[in-house]
Parts: structure tokens; sequence; C-alpha cells
């Protein structure tokens, strides 16, 4: 099964990223594998998260409320460590400027026909500053 990437290509579900010292990198292997199912692939999926949970645990300067870490999360798993490395959002999350990093989090450069991934980044942006998708009018 294909899922939506950041890049304009489609990886398959077993091909999950993972995080390498130069990056993230696609793991080689097709669903034809015996050992690439839905366990296999739920296993793979939880430590990639948990590698992004260490990464943020180890890397945020300014204490994080949970919801904020999850927000944060889910962003680092759908962009990458790179990415969130390089962007102004790391630096306001580090000055503490919660407010201005849920709006560069909210605007975070995403092609303007992918709606599926704008509608996402509004839930992290909800999600990091009010731990509830239900407080926008958006």
């Amino acid at each position: 099964m294909a899922f939506d990437d950041t890049r304009p290509i489609n990886s398959i579900r077993c091909n999950i990223r993972r995080v390498s010292q130069a990056g993230l990198r696609l793991l080689g292997g097709d669903c034809r594998d015996p050992g690439c199912g839905p366990r296999a692939n739920t296993g793979v999926v939880r430590e990639d998260l948990r590698c992004f949970e260490l990464y943020l645990s180890a890397t945020a300067q300014t204490p994080l409320e949970q919801h904020e870490f999850d927000a944060l999360v889910s962003l680092l798993f759908d962009v990458g460590i790179l990415a969130f490395e390089r962007s102004p959002l790391r630096a306001l999350v580090n000055a503490g400027d919660k407010l201005a990093a849920a709006d560069a989090l909210r605007h975070w450069p995403t092609p303007e026909d992918d709606a599926a991934r704008i509608a996402r980044r509004r839930d992290e942006a909800e999600w990091f500053l009010y731990g509830s998708l239900a407080v926008s009018s958006e």
C-alpha cells in the first residue's frame, strides 16, 4: 500500500523512512517480502517514531507540554529531521515563542494543491497550541 510522502513520489508502506546520521533514507524491500506485513510495518513505524521522540527530547531547548511534543513528532515523522533542523520553526520552539512556533507550523511550506497536508499542518498547529483539534474555526 502506498502513502503520500513529502517528496513528489509515492513510498511503499514497507519502505519506511529511517533516521541515519546522513538524514533520512528509504529502506529497501517491497511488499512481496514475506517479512513485510501489517505487524512488521507497525513495529517499524513505532521504531521510527521512537527515533523522532528521542531526537526531539535531546534537542528541545525549552520545556514542551505533551501535546506540543506530540504535534512536533507528527511533523518530524512527515517532513524529517533535516527539514526541521533547517527550519525557523525549530528556532522558535527553542526560543520558547510558542505562538510564533504554532504559526510557523501552520504555514509550513506545502504545495498549494495538497489539501490533506495543509489540513494536517493546521491540525498539528492546533494540537501544539491547545492539545485539541476542536478550537479552530477554520
